[in-house]
């Protein structure tokens, strides 16, 4: 069974273009809902998050302000391509072709990493990763 999280929006992921105004000599950006596209469903990687982990990391990435305001891509599919980079050592510019773009992954990649944001989801993964028998607890 996917994920949770994979392919958030029925049918794969929609990307939004932008469209340029200008309002009293000041440039602002909307949607263009005319000109959506649609995606290749996303394939899932032995790296992706199971739908346990992602209830983990999830609040950590959810109301963060960081990264492109309007939400193309679902922030588990952000995580899963980082993952999925940090597990397979590829290069940003060869991340698969059905992932986000690697502009957007890396606009994430970063403030999360200047933040600690990174270092708190490695370790919530690496904690409900281990398993410990009771005797150890002192229960």
């Amino acid at each position: 069974m996917p994920p949770v999280c994979a392919n958030a929006l029925a049918g794969g992921t929609r990307i939004v273009l932008l469209t340029k105004l200008s309002h009293s000599g000041r440039a602002f950006y909307r949607p263009d809902i005319s000109s959506a596209l649609q995606l290749p469903v996303r394939r899932e990687y032995h790296a992706d998050l199971t739908d346990a982990q992602w209830k983990l990391v999830e609040p950590f990435v959810r109301g963060n302000s960081i990264g492109p305001q309007l939400m193309v891509y679902s922030r588990c599919d952000v995580v899963n391509t980082l993952l999925y980079g940090s597990r397979t050592g590829v290069q940003w510019r060869y991340l698969p072709d059905d992932s986000p773009d690697w502009q957007s992954v890396y606009s994430y990649f970063r403030p999360w990493k200047k933040d600690g944001t990174l270092k708190l989801i490695h370790g919530v993964l690496r904690r409900a990763s281990r398993v410990w028998p009771s005797s150890l607890l002192g229960s």
